[in-house]
C-alpha cells in the first residue's frame, strides 16, 4: 500500500486525542485541569496543516508512488519530452509529476470553482516538471495554486481579457484552457500558453540565472515562424518580457532555435540541460 498524504497519518491520533480531551474536559464532573492538553494538540494538528506540502513531500521523496499505466499513456501521448528520456529518468520523472499533484492544486475556475479532469492536470504539471527538471528546486514548491479558465479572462492585475498570468507573490499561474488544448494538440501551430506560464514561474524562482540578455521579436518569429503580433494576440497582452517567450521556443522549437541562432541555444541548454536530455 502507497500512503499519498503522510500528514493525515500523523495528524490521526493527535486529532483523536484532541477530540477525546475536548468531549472529556466538557464533562459536567470532569477533572477541567484535563483541557490544558487541548492546547499543544491543537498547536501540533496546526503544524500539520500549516506545513502539509513540505511533510507531504519529505515523505514522497523517500517513499515514491508510481503512476498507473493509465497515467503514462498520457505522458506518451502528449509529453515527447517523457519519451525520450531512459526509463530510469522516465521514473524520476514520473515521481516528480506526482509529487507536484499532490502539492499543487489545479482547478478550473467558471462561476464558481470547478474540478479539472486529472489528464488534463497531469498535462499542465508536467510542462512545470520538464522546465525545472536541472533546477536545484524542481518541483517549483512555491506555486501550490494552478487556476484554469475557459477562455480569455480579466484579473484585478491586467483589466483586459489575456490568457496567461503567472502571480508570485499569491504562487499561482492562471491560463485559458481554450488556447491551452489547441496548443496541447498542436504545439508548432498555436502558442503555448501552459510553456508560457510555467517559464514565468521558473523566472520568478530563479531570478539570479545569467539568462540571455536579448531575445527580440526577429529572432522569435524566426524561430518559430509565429509573427508578434499572433503571439501578442494569443496572449492577449501588448507589453511583457521576451525571456519566457524564449524559454518556451527553446523547449517547443529547440531544433530550430539550435540551427538558426546556436549561441541562444547554448545559453538555454546551460541553464536547463541539454536539449532532450535534461536529467
Amino acid at each position: 500500500m502507497h500512503i499519498h498524504k503522510f500528514t493525515r497519518i500523523i495528524a490521526a491520533p493527535f486529532l483523536f486525542a484532541f477530540g477525546y480531551v475536548f468531549y472529556q474536559a466538557s464533562l459536567p464532573l470532569s477533572n477541567h485541569k484535563i483541557s490544558v492538553w487541548l492546547f499543544p494538540l491543537g498547536m501540533v494538528l496546526m503544524l500539520c496543516y500549516v506545513f502539509h506540502n513540505q511533510i507531504n513531500l519529505w515523505w514522497l521523496r523517500r517513499h515514491p508512488v508510481p503512476l498507473d499505466e493509465r497515467d503514462r499513456e498520457v505522458l506518451r501521448t502528449h509529453s515527447s519530452y517523457y519519451n525520450q528520456l531512459s526509463e530510469d529518468d522516465q521514473l524520476q520523472f514520473e515521481n516528480r509529476i506526482f509529487m507536484m499533484l499532490q502539492t499543487i492544486d489545479v482547478y478550473g475556475m467558471g462561476k464558481e470553482k470547478e474540478e479539472i479532469p486529472y489528464d488534463v492536470q497531469m498535462i499542465i504539471i508536467a510542462i512545470g516538471a520538464e522546465i525545472a527538471a536541472q533546477s536545484d528546486n524542481p518541483l517549483l514548491e512555491h506555486f501550490d495554486k494552478v487556476i484554469v479558465y475557459k477562455h480569455p479572462f480579466p484579473t484585478p492585475n491586467i483589466k483586459q481579457l489575456h490568457t496567461v498570468e503567472t502571480n508570485g507573490e499569491d504562487g499561482v499561474l492562471l491560463m485559458a484552457m481554450d488556447h491551452l488544448s489547441a496548443a496541447v494538440n498542436d504545439p508548432q501551430s498555436y502558442y503555448h500558453v501552459g510553456y508560457h506560464a510555467w517559464a514565468e514561474a521558473y523566472l520568478y524562482e530563479h531570478p539570479t540565472v545569467d539568462y540571455p540578455s536579448e531575445i527580440t521579436w526577429p529572432m522569435i518569429v524566426e524561430i518559430s515562424g509565429f509573427s508578434e503580433q499572433s503571439i501578442k494576440g494569443a496572449l492577449g497582452l501588448e507589453y511583457f518580457d521576451t525571456l519566457p517567450i524564449g524559454i518556451y521556443l527553446y523547449f517547443v522549437f529547440g531544433e530550430s532555435m539550435q540551427s538558426k541562432y546556436p549561441e541562444l541555444f547554448h545559453q538555454f541548454e546551460t541553464i536547463f540541460g541539454r536539449y532532450g536530455e535534461r536529467y
